[in-house]
């Protein structure tokens, strides 16, 4: 099944800016319709889309919370076929629409349109987004959303959700003011979902502890590290997107992409703000955070720039690593002891851990260069403290084969799955393999580490494969589509 992008809009700002009688307004224009025919939807929110990829366990569909499937209202646009241009924007508030006695539809009032060929397009709590297309306007049905000056805030609010039909379930509708009357208006079946997805650390899968063991080079074991979860990022999004419930701040905008959709290309992983990462601790409210972001399946071009499909949704971890203390490297001759740095940072050289820079340094100049000690020492500058550059671990290990686990941290990047189609082994990827789906909700919990992640953050290249990412860190995957309801109504 092939996915399309969103269809409408640039603001998720709530607002009744338009404005509605009885029979029908044309937004924009005056009450008296000429040459009027009459139509009248049955809108399904059906969640029909159910995927399981070799990742995913078996679910049931969610209804997910209030905010998310509250209804506020309708916003039905007729767009001419031949001109493409908007002939007549209709708001129903949700107290107007009826349960359909013979399905779970729900029924819109008739309402009059010029008599006509007409592509209709459906959005549900658009609020101030439909003021932005006025009758006579052009239709842009490859416009994306996103939320106004990046406040995200007001879309996780009940009323606000916003939801949409897709490009590709927009109706044709042939109205006639001969056939299509008042009495017998044009019936027209359409489904409306969610025009997001989202993504969360999944409460079922609490675990955020773990070890793994580390070889020796004689392929016996040297000891046991203890690995503690400590917090999550959504990354590689394809536009701009938000994380909602965010431990210091209301949303938290992906940091690989610009604050807006038309600077939507894709930069390197040094801008992650490590220390304001989405907290996994148990003190910490919320536990599990989650994030709503727009589906990823199409590469697409925003304001003349590329994001390509094959920057697939992921999910950057931060875990620390505490090594049995029996593992550390020590030395009496050279004064290496296993005395801890005060924050966690620890060295890997040589195939042999270090617990402190004084050690490693002795290490370090007793087997190499002088040329490269005296880089090296430069590099490793206020690694004991809040001062230090992280970008530095990147040429010590490329460089110089160091690794610095900073504070004891290090990174994974796990991709989100999918589609059932989905093979590790078979080297290739669909758009559907790992693309993130609106109106469906990822839960992505952690079931092992067998080894340490990256010393800092690291996003992959445009060529590197899925299957060839993180082979020591294992995300489970479930997918549940989220059931939309229309409730509070006032009939």
């Amino acid at each position: 099944m092939k996915f399309n992008k969103i269809l409408l809009g640039s603001l998720l700002v709530l607002g009744l800016g338009a404005c509605n009688n009885e029979k029908g307004t044309d937004k924009g224009g005056d009450d008296t319709i000429k040459n009027a025919a009459y139509a009248q939807l049955s809108l399904s929110f059906a969640d029909d889309l159910v995927s399981k990829a070799t990742t995913v366990e078996d679910s049931i569909t969610d209804a997910g919370s209030e905010a998310e499937q509250t209804i506020t209202n309708v916003n039905i646009i007729f767009v001419d076929k031949n001109n493409n241009k908007i002939v007549h924007n209709e708001l129903i508030e949700k107290s107007r629409l009826t349960p359909d006695a013979i399905s779970t539809a729900y029924n819109t009032p008739t309402f009059a349109v010029p008599e006509g060929t007409y592509t209709v397009y459906v959005g549900v709590n658009m609020g101030t987004l439909a003021n932005n297309f006025q009758k006579d306007g052009t239709f842009d049905a490859d416009a994306s959303f996103s939320a106004v000056n990046g406040d995200a805030t007001n879309y996780a609010t009940s009323g606000n959700f916003l939801m949409t039909n897709y490009i590709h379930s927009a109706k044709e509708a042939i109205l006639s003011r001969a056939d299509n009357t008042e009495s017998n208006p044009l019936r027209i079946q359409m489904e409306v979902n969610r025009a997001v997805a989202k993504i969360e650390y999944n409460p079922g899968r609490p675990a955020r502890t773990f070890t793994f063991d580390v070889s020796t080079t004689s392929g016996g074991t040297a000891g046991t590290v203890t690995t503690d979860l400590v917090a999550m990022q959504p990354v590689l999004l394809n536009t701009v997107s938000y994380v909602f419930g965010h431990y210091t701040d209301p949303n938290y905008i992906d940091p690989n992409f610009g604050d807006n959709t038309s600077q939507g290309n894709l930069t390197d992983a040094s801008n992650i703000d490590i220390d304001n990462m989405e907290s996994l601790g148990n003190t910490t409210s919320p536990a599990y955070p989650s994030i709503y972001c727009l589906e990823n399946t199409d590469a697409t071009t925003v304001g003349g720039n590329p994001t390509p499909a094959n920057h697939f949704t992921g999910i950057m971890f931060q875990a620390k690593h505490t090594p049995e203390m029996d593992m550390f490297h020590t030395d009496d001759n050279l004064a290496i002891d296993a005395t801890l740095e005060t924050n966690g940072t620890f060295f890997v050289y040589n195939n042999r851990f270090f617990a402190n820079k004084t050690g490693f340094l002795a290490y370090y100049r007793d087997n190499s260069t002088s040329s490269s000690c005296t880089a090296v020492e430069g590099l490793l500058n206020n690694v004991e403290n809040d001062n230090y550059v992280m970008a530095n671990s990147n040429t010590l290990m490329e460089t110089y084969g160091i690794a610095v686990y900073y504070k004891g941290m290090s990174y994974y990047m796990a991709t989100i799955g999918h589609s059932s189609s989905a093979n590790p082994n078979d080297g290739q990827l669909t758009d559907m393999e790992y693309g993130v789906v609106r109106n469906h909700w990822y839960k992505v919990g952690v079931t092992s580490i067998s080894g340490f992640g990256d010393v800092t953050p690291d996003l992959p290249d445009d060529d590197e494969q899925v299957e060839e990412q993180d082979a020591n860190f294992q995300m489970e995957i479930l997918i549940q589509p989220w059931t939309v309801i229309l409730n509070d109504f006032a009939l």
